[in-house]
């Protein structure tokens, strides 16, 4: 990983910095971002808060893929403020950052609203979309043939905090991997956390999942489900109907292969 940043500026009276943060740089395997303008740069010495003007770091010759700060960003303790938003942002750059055995292609578009006030709950309102892309997943076992890249319309990720807790929403519309919507929200005023939403998945495949499991050398099926969902964080529960078709499942640490589970 290489990150570079110049600044410029200088204190005031009061011990506060002023000035510019100047061509950044950051590089880390296949990921590659630089800063486009200068941005203003400022630290309040009293409050210890630091705030830095708007701007965008780009991927390198790809001036249309951005991070960016579409408003001055404010952080301290006692309050804060971001946004940001992504533009046109390449999936398979992040390839070394994924399970061994799973590859992703795409755009990712999106923003991020976060602001806190000290001793007030934080506010977050964030949305993160990829659409006509590509998800391949690839198996160890040599019996078995590779699993080809498959193609989705539309994976969609929607984070919210409201007055009775935090939403999350995933709508994932993949023709050929299966289609699935969670809605779940966490009431974050009480300690407990409680949990309340639905699920609904269908015919998801299953070898999806395999990457993210270590023990395992070959799964596959469909699967699907609808229910709600209820209890705390710590100690979900699920009152639906699962349904498996076709399932298939050999472990690694175990000589058994399990077939035709139905």
């Amino acid at each position: 990983t290489q990150f570079y940043v110049q600044l410029a500026g200088g204190f005031n009276s009061k011990n506060d910095w002023l000035g510019q943060l100047q061509q950044g740089a950051f590089g880390a395997n296949r990921v590659a971002i630089k800063q486009e303008k200068p941005a203003a740069i400022y630290f309040q010495q009293n409050k210890k808060q630091l705030t830095v003007g708007e701007h965008c770091w780009s991927r390198r010759y790809v001036a249309s893929s951005q991070i960016c700060l579409d408003k001055p960003m404010v952080v301290s303790q006692a309050q804060g403020f971001i946004a940001a938003s992504l533009k046109n942002i390449e999936l398979g750059d992040f390839a070394a950052y994924m399970p061994a055995g799973v590859a992703l292609s795409g755009k990712l578009n999106g923003h991020s609203r976060i602001s806190w006030l000290q001793g007030q709950p934080m506010h977050m309102d964030t949305q993160l979309i990829t659409r006509e892309g590509q998800i391949g997943v690839s198996s160890e076992d040599l019996t078995e043939q590779p699993t080809a890249s498959l193609a989705y319309k539309e994976i969609r990720v929607d984070a919210k905090t409201l007055p009775q807790g935090l939403s999350l929403r995933l709508n994932a519309d993949t023709p050929l991997l299966g289609k699935g919507l969670v809605n779940i929200l966490v009431g974050t005023q009480d300690k407990n956390k409680t949990l309340s939403g639905d699920v609904t998945l269908d015919k998801v495949k299953l070898g999806l999942f395999k990457p993210f499991v270590s023990d395992i050398r070959s799964l596959d099926g469909e699967l699907s489900a609808a229910g709600k969902l209820a209890g705390t964080l710590q100690q979900p529960l699920f009152n639906g109907e699962v349904r498996l078709k076709n399932g298939k499942l050999a472990m690694i640490s175990v000589p058994l292969q399990l077939d035709n589970i139905q």
